[in-house]
């Protein structure tokens, strides 16, 4: 064959190539058993919204272009934005997000580093210390919110329109697991920020220091060698976690009228997919990984306690990322917050249980007394 008759080096090189190829195809794990998002939600889901994009501020020294969703709905209950978990996206949100944005003029981005947004470097913009740190995903939080106010600005000027007031200064913001971290710094380190917030939803809040699951320390010291990433990537190793980690947080694994199939949904599994070939992205989980505790940790932890905002927390009872123990102290250490547990729930409530936690969550919000019922129980 051609590839025999090349020099000893090249074909070594060729068949490793075709080696990690094959092994890429064998290792990667099957979606077949997971539900799709018109199974779990209904032929009628609509899906996914229209994608936007905005540029931040260039105080960071390079350009970090934000995708998100905004259904820009005019008038309503008010506006929402969401934060999502790390490693994650939006699209974890996106039952609540349709359901919510029926009454409330809604926004989820992909925050910079995690997502389809883009994954900067930041070695100008923040001490090595700070880089994706809560505080970094704070920063992002306030610029994200403040280029929307004057993009929606220069919109209606162009209309003709006055501005519409109110738009970001009464803000609800939804957050899960660890953007829970990245608003409360937001909230903390840049009071100015917190006078824009009204009321905050944290669904199981990752705020408090705590070991890391095995799967995410093993993960963490493959990717602290950066010489890994080919193999990591061509092997499909990232992929494989990925799978395990989303079993792993949600409580009960299987449809009930199809326990043949994951209650997960497919397309936010093959979404992070794509995510993990995204330029940089191994760079960002590195840092992520190395400040996961930010520097100012007890500064943040005290700081709970100045936060007056009306306060829901969301728990699952089998959460096995952040257990009971952390919502319960999060609830005593904020001055206006309650919290509810659901009682058959894993980490990811808003997927785990959809019906029941946008229900949930849209009753608070209309101030309605909360109360206990057979799927939970609520903490004051």
């Amino acid at each position: 064959s051609a590839a025999m008759r090349l020099p000893s080096p090249h074909r070594w090189l060729i068949l490793a190539a075709l080696a990690v190829g094959l092994a890429s195809i064998a290792c990667g794990p099957s979606l077949r058993r997971f539900a799709t998002e018109a199974e779990l939600f209904g032929p009628d889901f609509p899906g996914d919204p229209p994608t936007q994009h905005i540029e931040l501020d260039p105080v960071y020294e390079e350009e970090i272009e934000v995708v998100h969703w905004d259904n820009e709905r005019e008038g309503g209950l008010g506006t929402i934005v969401f934060m999502h978990g790390i490693p994650n996206n939006k699209r974890t949100f996106l039952y609540l997000w349709h359901h919510l944005g029926r009454n409330y003029r809604v926004i989820a981005p992909d925050m910079p580093g995690f997502g389809f947004s883009s994954k900067p470097m930041l070695r100008e913009a923040f001490p090595p210390e700070d880089v994706y740190s809560a505080n970094t995903l704070g920063y992002f939080l306030v610029n994200f919110v403040e280029c929307l106010e004057r993009q929606d600005a220069r919109r209606r000027a162009e209309r003709g329109l006055p501005p519409e007031e109110g738009t970001f200064q009464n803000l609800t913001l939804i957050a899960n697991s660890y953007g829970c971290a990245g608003l409360m710094s937001a909230l903390i380190v840049q009071p100015q920020f917190r006078q824009r917030v009204g009321r905050l939803v944290l669904i199981s809040p990752a705020v408090y220091y705590q070991r890391v699951l095995e799967t995410s320390r093993i993960r963490r010291a493959l990717t602290n060698i950066a010489l890994l990433d080919p193999i990591i990537r061509g092997l499909r190793i990232d992929d494989r976690i990925a799978v395990s980690s989303f079993i792993r947080i949600f409580h009960n694994d299987f449809m009930e009228n199809n326990p043949e199939r994951y209650r997960i949904p497919r397309e936010q599994i093959e979404e992070i997919f794509r995510i993990l070939n995204e330029p940089n992205f191994y760079y960002v989980v590195r840092a992520f990984a190395r400040n996961l505790n930010p520097w100012n940790y007890e500064r943040l932890v005290e700081g709970f306690q100045t936060i007056e905002q009306p306060t829901l927390i969301v728990a699952g009872l089998h959460d096995q990322i952040v257990p009971n123990i952390y919502p319960r102290r999060l609830v005593n250490d904020m001055p206006n917050a309650e919290l509810y547990v659901f009682e058959n729930c894993g980490h990811q409530p808003h997927l785990e249980l959809p019906r029941e936690t946008n229900e949930l969550i849209e009753q608070w919000l209309s101030g309605q007394v909360l109360s206990t019922s057979a799927s939970g129980e609520l903490v004051r």
